[in-house]
C-alpha cells in the first residue's frame, strides 16, 4: 500500500536540512507533527542535533560539568531547571546518561542535623541536592518528622512547666524564642494531645 505524503517526503526533508523543525513543517503542509518525522526521520543520517534555544550553552555546560560543577549549580547560574541541563547533556551524548551521587556516607551527618532542627531545606542546599534526596536517605534512620515535631513540643511544654526562660529554652534547641512561642501557643490551642 503507498503511503498518503510519500510524494512530499523529499520536500520535507530539504525544509529539515535547511533548519526548519518538524512542527514548522507540519504548519506549513498542514499534517501532524508525527507525520512529518516518520517520514523522514529514517532518512536522516546526522548525530544528535539540538535545534532549541539551549544549543549554545550545551559545549559550555559539558565544560562546566567537567569542570567539577554539578547538575544542580549549573542549572542556577544558568537559571534553568536542573532537568533541561541534564537532558541536554545527555541527550547530546556528552555526558554520562545519568547524574548518580551517592549520600550514603552523610547519612550520620544529616541525622545530626536534622535533629538540631535542620531543614531539610537547609541540609539539601549545604550538601548540594534536594530536600527529596535527602529525606529518601533519612527515611527510617531518624524518628519520623511528625513525631520529632510531638517529642520537640513535648520538652518545650515539660521545661516551660519547670520555670525554665524561653530564651534559653530557644537557645538549647536552637530556635528563636518566637518560635518557641509558637509551640507553646501550639501546646495551648490543644496541639499536644497525649
Amino acid at each position: 500500500m503507498k503511503k498518503k505524503y510519500e510524494h512530499l517526503k523529499n520536500q520535507w526533508l530539504d525544509l529539515y536540512k535547511a533548519g526548519y523543525t518538524y512542527d514548522e513543517i507540519s504548519i506549513i503542509y498542514k499534517v501532524s507533527r508525527s507525520t512529518v518525522r516518520d517520514y523522514i526521520k529514517p532518512l536522516i543520517y546526522e548525530p544528535f542535533k539540538c535545534r532549541s534555544k539551549y544549543r549554545p550553552y550545551i559545549t559550555i555546560w559539558k565544560s562546566l560539568y567537567e569542570e567539577g560543577f554539578s547538575i544542580n549549580e549549573i542549572s542556577k547560574r544558568y537559571n534553568v531547571s536542573a532537568r533541561v541541563v541534564r537532558y541536554y547533556l545527555t541527550g547530546s551524548k556528552n555526558i554520562i546518561d545519568k547524574e548518580v551521587r551517592d549520600f550514603e556516607e552523610y547519612i550520620y551527618i544529616w541525622k545530626n542535623l536534622y535533629k538540631k532542627g535542620w531543614s531539610l531545606q537547609r541540609i539539601a542546599k549545604t550538601y548540594g541536592t534536594n530536600d527529596s534526596t535527602v529525606k529518601r536517605y533519612l527515611n527510617g534512620k531518624v524518628k519520623s518528622f511528625s513525631d520529632q515535631k510531638r517529642d520537640e513540643l513535648v520538652l518545650v511544654k515539660t521545661l516551660y512547666d519547670k520555670g525554665v526562660k524561653v530564651n534559653y529554652i530557644a537557645k538549647k534547641l536552637e530556635k528563636s524564642p518566637s518560635a518557641i512561642y509558637r509551640k507553646l501557643q501550639k501546646i495551648n490551642n490543644g496541639g499536644l494531645i497525649d
